[in-house]
């Protein structure tokens, strides 16, 4: 399984990554691989494997994997104003051969959370 997440402003996505296909809607043969030459209009596109949206938006927003076990575990920085948000979650994968919960996406634990806060004090204390 490849996985790919990527964080924006307003959330989060994680996808399930493999080579596209090209899209021929009247093929009875074998669908080819995307080459150099291929045009996006005929790609397929990918859904979104599991996404979250933030409680409010974000001025900036990353997100990287974390290796800390069999669990997929995902960190987040998260910059609103002047504080700055670390969040360490992990997605929860059913067993083989369980279905997923009912809306259909996997869900995201978070493990922990810490905020920190920068004053804008710029005086020098000696």
């Amino acid at each position: 399984m490849l996985l790919f997440a990527a964080a924006f402003t307003h959330g989060m996505a994680v996808y399930h990554v493999s080579l596209s296909l090209v899209k021929d809607d009247n093929a009875t043969k074998p669908i080819p691989r995307p080459t150099a030459l291929t045009q996006l209009s005929q790609t397929v596109l990918l859904p979104s494997f599991m996404a979250a949206r933030w409680a409010c938006p974000m001025e900036k927003a990353s997100v990287s994997w974390v290796d800390i076990g069999p669990d997929l575990c995902l960190s987040f920085l998260l910059k609103k104003e002047t504080a700055v948000k670390t969040v360490l979650g992990v997605i929860n994968l059913p067993l083989y051969g369980v279905s997923e919960d009912d809306n259909g996406a996997y869900s995201l634990t978070v493990l922990a959370s810490t905020v920190l806060s920068a004053s804008v004090d710029n005086s020098i204390h000696r």
